[in-house]
């Protein structure tokens, strides 16, 4: 009994020069997804949309899906529009994600998620070569995890807290499944990608658990902030 408007499809543009808002159009019902991660390519004349599961949640698996939406036409002054153009998708479903490009802008990040939320959370990563729009592995999180996350900083690439499940969340038995307010397991570590090794190492733990959040780095200080 999931409502028709249960994800928005439109698509809302921030200007910080003028701090104001403007609502160029809507992604198509047939492209609509939730839990999804975003980047841009180098020279932002895209936007990229990644996994995410159907509006609905009709389906518990997670998608592969990767669109991109054209920046120069949702951002025309005479007739603004959102033009969806289809992606290679990625190689395993994942919802509840992130995602960050390089500090070059030619390749994008995935990390961890769920295939199907709510059990066990991925530790696979997937990197997507922007110009050859193609999809590889790289080194494993050490911390399989969804909902966390994910920012480029100093040319590394950071994952930080998300969730994991209760141990029998997903049991067959139903008197083992635990109550909603204990299903979700939040993880504390930070965990740092050194593009070059194809290795993640934890390099922090962040003082509150955080799941379902976002975070920005901010260069110039060389510090990340969460929200």
């Amino acid at each position: 009994n999931v409502p028709d408007d249960a994800v928005i499809g439109e698509v809302d543009v921030y200007d910080p020069e003028t701090n104001s808002w403007s609502t160029p159009g809507s992604i198509p019902t047939t492209r609509l997804t939730s839990d999804n991660g975003a980047f841009t390519n180098a020279d932002e004349s895209l936007v990229y949309v990644v996994g995410g599961y159907n509006p609905f949640y009709s389906n518990p698996d997670a998608l592969t899906n990767l669109f991109t939406i054209d920046v120069a036409r949702a951002l025309d002054t005479d007739s603004p529009s959102i033009v969806i153009g289809d992606k290679r998708p990625m190689q395993t479903q994942r919802g509840d994600i992130h995602a960050v490009t390089d500090s070059k802008g030619t390749k994008a990040y995935v990390t961890g998620g769920f295939s199907m939320y709510p059990c066990s959370p991925l530790k696979s990563v997937e990197v997507y070569d922007i110009e050859a729009d193609s999809w590889s592995y790289t080194g494993d999180l050490s911390s399989a995890r969804g909902d966390k996350a994910l920012v480029e900083l100093g040319n590394k690439i950071y994952a930080v807290g998300g969730e994991t499940s209760h141990k029998d969340q997903c049991s067959e038995n139903p008197d083992d499944v635990p109550p909603l307010s204990a299903q979700s397991v939040a993880v504390d570590a930070v965990e740092v990608l050194l593009p070059n090794k194809n290795k993640w190492n934890v390099v922090a733990s962040i003082p509150n658990f955080r799941f379902r959040f976002s975070a920005a780095s901010h260069p110039a200080s060389g510090k990340i902030y969460t929200f």
